[in-house]
């Protein structure tokens, strides 16, 4: 109780009730000391889930209440209870009081002063039921908040934790009691007017006023912070699977069953993104700084982002469920007899707006939220948000694909007459500039979007060896370095650049085939069929159904036993299926396939058509180089032993930049490979190709690897790390070269000037190589206060990545202000 009201009482009650109320106004000031203890208490650090710091947070009514121990909220609580019956009592006691205020308080000051005692006291009855509401509120909050897994158990997990509708009601209705008895205390502070106090009794009057005013902007706080919790459960039961999607990164559960609840998840989460960013906004100070108010800071960006993944994930359900409909309802797949596919592909080119404003949508959403991530704290919330760019970045490449196909599809598929492709299989296990060794390929013939003709061409058979004279001159690299005196269509992905390689290609197919034509070329690794398999499920071949997670070691086995034929069965099967009623159900997860493929550059196309060539290079599905304006970084790799290792070795790439406005900036790149194989203690023999070899020895075994490395247009080498002739090398056995000297030069081909040079790397090991670049004045545009520094950094088809670090060193003066990557 107030001081005030302590010097009342010392002047106008005898000793036993001024006693009391000494006493009494100890216990009202312990029931404050309790509730701001409530607040200041902290829990040791703690490294909590999304789920859990959102459960925690919505039911705090102050943030640091999240972090408090719950036994000792309820000592705390125990003790006010305590208090609570005295402040009543006190309340009782101070009738004479109410009596002397309605006779005295016509007097001015003393009057005012008589009159306002008691209804201090009673607005601290009010007060303390108010604090005690609000205490039990917090205690069940809390130990809602500790039922959480303390574990990295994901957000479908936290989700699945979160409190039920009547323990969140039991809660809202303890803090709405808390509102109701604060209510009351403020109504009687309307009849005290303290301007008119004076003394101690003032300025306590004041004091108490403007803790009940941040015991308001609490409880209304705590409400909002308790719909949040509310709104977040209801997320949890609209979330339909996609919370699993986001914890595993595992998009391929992102089917068209998942799209079909986005409209209910768009409302969820647009209602939780709207109380959070409520709740945030008004958080009172100390609320605000805690553990629990910056993990609801986390939360919005992450709720801003799944509301437009899900607002997208609605316009796109909307566009292809009736396109996709009409396929299945034909029965004849994608390519088969009446399927419908151009009729399909017609509706989706009438939801084109839709589909552009889920593209723009899932664009905007993640820059925000990649804007956002560095400033997340929770580890939990950045692995959301993580999982989240993953899902927004997958669903816009979707969504891309989409968008390409009517303007793309009608035409190649010979809505107009008919179109001829050949289609290449590339080993990206013997890697090759555009993605790996040529094993296989077959000539399609789509007419009306049916495929009326598909056959097949062993890569040795598919060339006239009667004829290769007329054959193109290989590369002077594959010459001097395999011994290559003709460029067979094996070989025709040496270049890095697929639009020329297409063209070369379609020329030997055209010498081996009697001036068989093509309108266009369609190279694939093995990862574009298993990406295809995985959204189907399984594979027929002529050894029966091939799960998709198997289908790797069965191309081996298959390969060692059937030779390179066996690489047909599967592709066969793989369009029988997607040409026939099995494909009903999966449409969506093959146009993810499809997109993923194209993305990661495990299918290429050029086309023959201008216009049609002019789309694929505007979706980024040609391959080509990235034109050197700026800095320009494109290392490739080709595999030259004669093997099938290049799926043990990890890749790793550094460029360390340093800028200079005076002088020459330079680019040092560092390439590393670990070669994974098994190593059985030999040293690396000959290169050179060995026939007998199984699918298992090609693969574990040394890697020969020809390095080429693509820099900016006018850069110049400076310095390389010796790259050593191995004596046992078809460069050297051809007398090309001496053992020990060095491989690196330069040269220049159909993508730009290069750096090359040879690097063996034996099985078990991992090694390193460096190169320094001049690079040109273009790399860099110096304004008066600002400089702009752009790098293309392509990556090689047929990779499954690598590991890459840009490092920009800047020059004195100068810092980073902001980047962009596209």
């Amino acid at each position: 109780m107030p001081s005030t009201l302590t010097s009342i009482l010392l002047r106008l009650m005898p000793r036993q009730r001024r006693d009391r109320m000494i006493a009494g106004v100890v216990v009202v000031l312990l029931a404050f000391s309790l509730l701001a203890a409530i607040w200041t208490v902290r829990i040791a650090q703690r490294a909590q889930l999304l789920g859990q710091e959102l459960r925690a947070t919505a039911g705090a009514a102050q943030g640091t209440i999240a972090s408090a121990d719950a036994s000792e909220i309820s000592i705390l609580r125990a003790e006010l209870a305590e208090v609570e019956p005295r402040a009543r009592k006190l309340d009782s006691d101070l009738w004479p009081l109410r009596l002397a205020g309605s006779v005295t308080g016509w007097y001015p000051v003393l009057g005012d002063n008589i009159a306002a005692a008691p209804r201090l006291a009673s607005r601290l009855v009010d007060d303390v039921d108010a604090a005690l509401s609000f205490m039990e509120a917090g205690e069940k909050l809390v130990l809602m908040y500790d039922s959480i897994p303390q574990e990295a158990a994901g957000i479908t997990a936290s989700l699945d934790a979160m409190p039920s509708e009547d323990q969140m009601a039991l809660v809202t209705a303890l803090i709405l009691e808390a509102d109701f008895a604060l209510a009351r205390a403020e109504e009687t502070s309307t009849r005290v007017n303290d301007r008119w106090l004076w003394g101690k009794i003032g300025r306590e009057a004041e004091e108490m006023r403007n803790q009940e005013s941040e015991l308001r902007d609490i409880i209304d706080w705590s409400l909002l912070a308790t719909d949040s919790l509310s709104a977040l459960v209801q997320l949890s039961d609209a979330s339909e699977g996609l919370t699993t999607v986001i914890d595993t990164g595992d998009t391929s559960e992102l089917d068209r069953s998942v799209l079909r609840h986005m409209p209910a998840l768009e409302i969820a989460a647009e209602r939780a993104l709207r109380v959070v960013s409520a709740t945030v906004a008004t958080a009172p100070e100390s609320v605000a700084e805690s553990s629990i108010g910056r993990n609801l800071r986390d939360l919005e960006p992450i709720l801003d982002a799944l509301h437009a993944t899900a607002r997208a994930g609605s316009l796109v359900s909307a566009v292809i469920t009736p396109a996709f409909e009409r396929i299945e309802s034909s029965n004849g797949g994608l390519f088969g007899p009446g399927s419908g596919l151009l009729d399909s592909i017609a509706l989706i080119g009438e939801g084109a707006g839709q589909l552009r404003e889920a593209q723009e949508l899932l664009f905007e959403s993640g820059a925000r939220l990649s804007d956002a991530l560095p400033h997340i704290e929770s580890p939990s919330a950045a692995a959301a948000a993580d999982g989240l760019l993953t899902l927004s970045s997958e669903l816009e490449l979707s969504v891309g694909l989409l968008r390409v196909l009517p303007d793309l599809g009608p035409s190649a598929l010979g809505a107009d007459g008919p179109r001829r492709y050949l289609v290449m299989a590339e080993s990206a296990d013997e890697l090759r500039p555009s993605g790996g060794l040529v094993s296989g390929a077959w000539v399609l013939t789509f007419d009306h979007g049916e495929l009326v003709t598909n056959e097949y061409y062993d890569v040795v058979a598919i060339d006239d060896l009667t004829n290769l004279s007329s054959y193109p001159s290989p590369p002077d690299l594959l010459s001097t370095h395999m011994d290559a005196s003709v460029w067979l269509l094996r070989d025709v992905g040496w270049e890095p650049h697929f639009p020329s390689v297409a063209r070369t290609a379609a020329e030997i197919v055209e010498l081996g085939q009697d001036g068989l034509p093509m309108d266009g070329v369609v190279a694939v690794t093995q990862w574009t069929l298993i990406g295809l398999a995985e959204a189907l499920g399984s594979v027929e071949t002529d050894q029966g159904p091939v799960p998709a997670d198997r289908l790797l070691n069965v191309l081996e086995d298959g390969t060692d036993e059937d030779g390179r034929a066996f690489m047909n069965s599967v592709f066969q099967g793989l369009l029988d299926q997607i040409s026939g009623p099995s494909i009903n159900g999966n449409l969506f997860q093959l146009a993810r396939a499809v997109s993923v493929s194209f993305t990661e550059k495990q299918t290429l196309v050029h086309m023959f058509d201008e216009d049609l060539q002019a789309i694929v290079s505007q979706a980024g599905w040609d391959g080509s180089l990235p034109a050197a304006g700026g800095d320009r970084l494109v290392p490739v790799d080709s595999n030259i032993g004669w093997s099938k290792v290049d799926r043990n070795i990890d890749r790793t790439l550094e460029y360390e930049v340093t800028l200079s406005r005076t002088g020459s900036s330079i680019g040092k790149i560092t390439l590393g490979y670990e070669n994974h194989s098994r190593w059985d203690g030999a040293e690396c023999g000959a290169q050179s190709l060995n026939p007998g070899a199984s699918y298992d020895d090609l693969k574990n075994t040394c890697y020969w690897n020809l390095i080429r490395i693509y820099t900016a247009v006018g850069g110049r080498l400076i310095s390389a790390d010796p790259l050593p002739l191995p004596n046992n090398s078809v460069f050297s056995m051809r007398g090309l070269g001496g053992s020990g000297d060095d491989t690196v030069s330069l040269g220049i081909g159909p993508g730009g000037s290069f750096i090359s040079g040879l690097m063996v790397v034996p099985a078990g090991v991992d090694m390193r190589t460096s190169f320094t670049v001049q690079l040109p004045a273009t790399v860099v545009s110096w304004d008066d206060d600002r400089a702009t520094y752009t790098l293309d950094l392509a990556a090689q088809p047929g990779t499954l990545g690598r590991k890459t670090t840009i490092r920009v060193d800047l020059p004195l003066g100068y810092e980073y202000v902001g980047g962009s990557l596209k």
